[in-house]
Parts: structure tokens; C-alpha cells; sequence
């Protein structure tokens, strides 16, 4: 609802609107917008079916009445230390007098530029430093294997489920229901059950199971295909696409590509695949290439962004 809310008001969702160059909606707004909702749907799976797991570990951020003084200069919190969020929980600790130290948090960061000292008895406070990962490390209260990937931009959660490799540019998350990954043109990548190929351009691919089974052994699987959105006629002043000339009207255009993906079956031996609408509703069947308990597809954006899985031991 926050993005539906967030993006709308009573001029936009009003048919009769008058709206510049007759585009309706706006570039937030997920009503209109197909991938946008299948992208929801996926942050729905991962994390409101508890698949993704909390942070095993939390990190304060030592804060007083300096960091207000410093917030213009500096912002809420410091780079480094929001990076530290990749992979553990992190968090303000107020070190104002009479404040305790909450039990929850691990270790304590102490930015000198955010606040005044802490008092001698809170024994697990660490110099933030440049790289509060790599002090955080050295006073072992983190793995030195998760700051020494971090060093090279390759983010682990600490609970194991999600990476972040900055230097590929790929994302991904390995769940016990779901598994999948977000990358640039191009990329391989392998999961538990899933092998992925991706075409010409960017893609986020996701294997889930609908029957509330394991991945290895579940007969009802989706596949999510999500390439790129926009509205038609939409123009941008850089490669980056962060500056609109024009945001185009309806209806959004989804990019066209394609990207291979195997599948482990075990002993599944009764396979069928359909591409299906964003209704669920099935429109097609999709050939298969079968290789002993293993079998490929092609997804195809101009076909369907989802694909439903049913197999039978």
C-alpha cells in the first residue's frame, strides 16, 4: 500500500485527469507498472514467508548531541558505517547521560565526530575508524572472512542468505523456498536447484516454491523473469538513466530478452512448464530439453515475466 500511496493522489487516479503529454500514473506507482507488482510479489515471498532470516548480529552507532551538529556535513550516518548494513543489523545508540547501553548490540561504533566519549565500563565499544568493518574485525566481533570479502566489495549477510558482489554487479539471496539472483547482461549463475544463464541485458530471475516445500523436493514452483520497464516514449539525458527529458505515457513497455535456466529435478519424473499471465492464468506450454534428472528452458520477456513449474515423483 506505501507504494501505491506514495505514488498516487486523487489528479492521478483520476481517469479524467488532464494529464501532461496524457501520461497517467506516475514513475513510482506499481498500479500500471507489470514488473514493478512482480517485484513486490518476490519481496513478498522472501521476506513475509520468514525466509529471510533476521540479522544474526546488530552494531550501534554511538550518537549524542555532536551528530546534530555534524548532519549537514556528514548525513545521518556515515558511508561505511551503512554499508556495515549489508550485513548485520545496524542501529543509533543515544550516549546521553543516564542512557544505558542496550544489551542487543554486539559492539558499540564510537564515531568522535558523533559523540563524546563512552565510559570506560562499556567494555565492547570499537573506533568506527574509516572502515568500521575492518575495526569491527580486528576487535573480533566480526568474521574476518565477511570483512575480508567486504574489502573487495563482495557483501555477505551474516546469516549466509544474501550476497551483494559490487565488483560483478550481481545480487543474490539462497533460502530454503527461494533462490535467485539479479545481474547485468550476460551473467552465469548457480543456485541449489537452478542454473541461469541471462541474455542481453539486465534480468532478476527467481525460483520459488508455491506448495510450501523445500526447493529440492517441491512440485509447484515459480519462476520470475523481470527484465526491464518503461513507459513508451520515455527519454533520459544520460546512459545512466537518472534524468528524465520526458516520462512518456501508457502503457509501460517491458524490455524484450531472454535468458536460459536449468533445473535439478531429482527424482521428480513428470515435468511440465507453462509461461503464465500476471493473473496466473496460463497461456502457453513451454518446450523443455531434458537431460537426465535435469531439464532447460528458455524464458522469454515478450512471452511471459513468470513461468509455472509442476512436477510429479
Amino acid at each position: 500500500m506505501h507504494r501505491l500511496k506514495y505514488a498516487s493522489n486523487p489528479y492521478t487516479m483520476t481517469e479524467e485527469s488532464n494529464v501532461m503529454h496524457g501520461y497517467m500514473g506516475n514513475i513510482f506507482s506499481v498500479s500500471d507498472d507489470p514488473l514493478s507488482v512482480m517485484a513486490d510479489k518476490m519481496g513478498i515471498l522472501l521476506f513475509l514467508r520468514s525466509e529471510v532470516r533476521p540479522a544474526k548480529n546488530v552494531y550501534g552507532l554511538a550518537v549524542s548531541g555532536k551528530s546534530y551538529e555534524m548532519k549537514e556535513e556528514m548525513g545521518p550516518y556515515p558511508d561505511s558505517f551503512q554499508k556495515l548494513g549489508l550485513i548485520s543489523g545496524i542501529g543509533s545508540v543515544v550516549t546521553e547521560s543516564g542512557k544505558k547501553v542496550p544489551s542487543s548490540c554486539k559492539a558499540i561504533l564510537v564515531n568522535e565526530n558523533l559523540c563524546d566519549p563512552l565510559m570506560v565500563d562499556v567494555k565492547n565499544q570499537v573506533m568506527h575508524g574509516e572502515d568500521p568493518i575492518q575495526s569491527l574485525a580486528s576487535a573480533g566481533y566480526l568474521s574476518s572472512e565477511i570483512a575480508k570479502d567486504a574489502a573487495q566489495n563482495v557483501y555477505r549477510s551474516d546469516q549466509g542468505q544474501i550476497v551483494l558482489d559490487a565488483k560483478k554487479g550481481l545480487f543474490e539471496v539462497k533460502t530454503e523456498l527461494s533462490e535467485g539472483c539479479s545481474g547485468q547482461a550476460g551473467f552465469e549463475w548457480n543456485g541449489h536447484v537452478s542454473k541461469v544463464s541471462n541474455g542481453n541485458g539486465y534480468a532478476s530471475i527467481m525460483t520459488t516454491s508455491m506448495d510450501g516445500k523445500p526447493l529440492e523436493v517441491s512440485t509447484h514452483l515459480l519462476i520470475f523473469y523481470l527484465t526491464d520497464v518503461l513507459a513508451d516514449g520515455a527519454t533520459f539525458k544520460n546512459m545512466e538513466r537518472t534524468i528524465y527529458l520526458s516520462h512518456g505515457k501508457l502503457p509501460h513497455l517491458v524490455r524484450t530478452d531472454q535468458a536460459e535456466i536449468t533445473l535439478q529435478n531429482g527424482s521428480m519424473k513428470e515435468i511440465q512448464v507453462w509461461a503464465v499471465d500476471l493473473s496466473g492464468k496460463k497461456v502457453a506450454s513451454v518446450e523443455l530439453k531434458k537431460e537426465g534428472s535435469r531439464c532447460r528452458f528458455l524464458m522469454e520477456s515478450d512471452r511471459a515475466c513468470v513461468y509455472e513449474v509442476v512436477r510429479q515423483p
